[in-house]
């Protein structure tokens, strides 16, 4: 068996690049020749939000255990970009991880999160469904927490502090 016979048979699936935008907000640099020290690059004071374009793919299995095996968040964010981020022609857009390493991670916190939704690691807003597309039950975990809320708020509703509140 190869991998051509593996798609063949379409047991192999492709991660194709995807075209996304995302806004970024920066100082851009000043003219050169403006700077005091010359070696010493200086910015604008007013920071200005432009609309970038970068192409992404879902993580492939060597991209989650790249990621899994960083030693924390920051490791992983730039992970992400370097193995997320694509030219339209399908270069990496930071080629190795020292490119990766040079950018900012507050100014591209929006393109992390871009790559965190697009390849499905952030929380859904809604219900999970069983496999019939009904909406599931609600888990214990959630049941308890609606009941604390509404203690909470029935509590601080009632005037008294030590009141209690019962919730069937």
């Amino acid at each position: 068996m190869d991998l051509k016979q593996l798609k063949a048979m379409g047991l192999t699936t492709s991660n194709p690049l995807v075209k996304r935008n995302f806004d970024i907000t920066y100082r851009p640099l000043r003219p050169a020749d403006t700077w005091a020290d010359p070696d010493v690059p200086e910015r604008e004071e007013e920071a200005v939000t432009e609309t970038w374009t970068v192409h992404v793919r879902r993580y492939t299995a060597a991209d989650v255990i790249a990621l899994s095996a960083a030693r924390d968040d920051e490791e992983r964010a730039y992970i992400a970009l370097q193995r997320g981020t694509f030219t339209a022609d399908g270069a990496h857009l930071f080629p190795t991880m020292d490119d990766a390493y040079g950018v900012n991670l507050e100014v591209f916190a929006p393109l992390i999160t871009l790559l965190g939704e697009f390849n499905g690691r952030q929380a859904k807003k809604s219900a999970p469904r069983t496999s019939s597309g009904a909406s599931s039950r609600s888990s214990s975990a959630a049941r308890l927490q609606k009941r604390a809320t509404d203690s909470t708020t029935m509590s601080s509703s009632s005037g008294s502090s030590t009141e209690t509140s019962s919730v069937p």
